[in-house]
């Protein structure tokens, strides 16, 4: 993972942001901070899938996801520079955007459907990573995100900037391409 553009960007943005998170009940600084820790890095291909709206790509992954069997994924992906992305995947990483034609990293926490549905019947509107509505749950350690799919082809961050091996997230596992 050393030189992902993703994983430079959200370093860059966890240091700038250590020292200024405002309440003790924060369990991470920032939404950059929560995916790097959760998250996975897909390098799985990426499948042909129709096309939705564009600047939409939280709506179109969730409806993507919805009824079939490919995971909801919220993070950063690059397309010209790291931004927040939303995508899906299947159980061996492949990338589905329904969004974007020509991203190039993708690097998200895979959700839980039901606590995606959840999340934005409540708010009203798609994403789940930037809920400032209900004082950043996720920040604060606070809900059952995580996907019980297992999940092969992602690489889990370490410290090290180096992909690691093993299982994270309660059963998503990563191999060590």
């Amino acid at each position: 993972m050393k030189g992902s553009e993703v994983v430079n960007y959200l370093t860059r943005m966890i240091e700038f942001y250590k020292d200024r998170t405002p309440r003790e009940e924060f369990q991470y600084c920032c939404i950059e901070d929560f995916v790097l820790k959760n998250g996975l890095m897909f390098t799985g291909r990426q499948m042909e899938v129709t096309k939705g709206r564009i600047k939409e790509c939280y709506c179109n992954a969730w409806h993507l996801a919805d009824g079939r069997r490919l995971v909801y994924v919220e993070g950063f992906a690059v397309g010209v520079i790291p931004v927040m992305h939303a995508w899906c995947v299947d159980e061996k990483g492949n990338i589905y955007d329904p969004t974007w034609e020509d991203g190039r990293e993708y690097f998200g926490v895979p959700f839980d459907l039901a606590y995606v549905t959840k999340v934005i019947f409540k708010k009203k509107t798609f994403g789940v990573l930037d809920h400032w509505e209900d004082c950043y749950p996720l920040l604060r350690g606070i809900g059952d995100f995580k996907c019980k799919l297992r999940i092969e082809g992602g690489i889990r961050y370490d410290e090290q900037g180096k992909g690691g091996g093993g299982v994270c997230n309660k059963g998503i596992t990563e191999s060590t391409l």
